[in-house]
């Protein structure tokens, strides 16, 4: 069962939830989190539009230098001591604009 967390409650127990839900089951709920329905949706629906893509166009937003951008199947292994394949999902990595030097 993947365990839910209300961000009403105690700091304390937000960050021991947290712990125990990263270290035991690897994914979390949140709720009480205040951001809006309709940009979940958004999120949800724009997430959607990126992943059926052909694969292509998918590779165009892969930034292997900053680690930004789209990650097919198997190219991360997060845990590289008990794994001896990549991991089974694609990503996107977003982060806030970087200033490059070149």
């Amino acid at each position: 069962m993947i365990p839910t967390i209300s961000l009403n409650a105690s700091e304390e127990e937000i960050v021991s939830s947290l712990r125990d839900a990263c270290i035991n089951v690897g994914f979390f709920y949140l709720e009480d989190h205040s951001i809006p329905q309709n940009l979940l949706d958004n999120v949800f629906a724009q997430s959607r539009q990126l992943f059926s893509l052909p694969m292509d166009q998918k590779l165009e937003l892969s930034d292997s230098l900053l680690t930004r951008g789209y990650t097919r199947f198997g190219e991360e292994t997060l845990d590289p001591i008990n794994q001896k394949r990549g991991d089974t999902k694609e990503g996107e990595i977003l982060s806030a604009p970087l200033c490059v030097q070149v």
